[in-house]
């Protein structure tokens, strides 16, 4: 078992909030793909489940980074303003530079496995939030004009930068590692 981080926009931090239990990361680089066989730019060569590879592993605890801002009593989060759409307000730090020691969502890696990104259903992607804005269900006009997975795949490319969309795009469809956690408490070694 590893402690470690992961990024999470502050869309996602509130989908975590709401239940949500799985995100999708990109395989970087793409495997090149031989029939049902792998090889990954390490030379790894493999058969289906390829979870090696994997940045996360069963039984890790991952600490999530998000935007936040340092203040004589603690940390703030942008997620917690964001609720009441005042997040604009206050200038955050971004995710990358959260220190561990302000992290209050741990979460438990349940599974790994990959597939390619437009394999995800329904289910998962209402799994991601993809039902969510600002923490919260969207309007039924909304879920009646495009699905779940219409709604994942805009928000997937709105965090691809738009020089990387043509291989990680959800037009591309790459492989994807899927990612299934749940939250738990924090380590007392950490």
């Amino acid at each position: 078992m590893k402690v470690l981080p992961i990024l999470f926009n502050t869309e996602m931090v509130l989908a975590i909030e709401n239940g949500k239990k799985v995100t999708r990361r990109c395989i970087k680089p793409q495997p090149e793909t031989f029939g049902q066989a792998f090889i990954f730019s390490n030379g790894i060569y493999a058969r289906n489940a390829v979870t090696k590879n994997a940045p996360y592993h069963k039984g890790d605890i991952l600490y999530v980074r998000e935007a936040y801002r340092e203040n004589k009593n603690g940390y703030l989060y942008r997620a917690d303003f964001a609720k009441d759409g005042i997040e604009s307000a206050i200038r955050w730090k971004p995710s990358l530079h959260m220190p561990k020691k302000a992290a209050r969502i741990w979460l438990r890696v349940m599974n790994v496995r990959f597939e390619k990104l437009n394999d995800i259903s329904e289910e998962d992607a209402k799994a991601e939030g993809a039902n969510l804005k600002k923490g919260k269900n969207i309007g039924i006009q909304e879920k009646m004009a495009r699905s779940s997975i219409e709604r994942f795949a805009e928000i997937w490319d709105s965090t691809i930068k738009e020089s990387d969309l043509k291989t990680y795009g959800w037009n591309a469809n790459p492989y994807v590692w899927v990612v299934e956690f749940e939250p738990c408490a924090q380590p007392k070694e950490v």
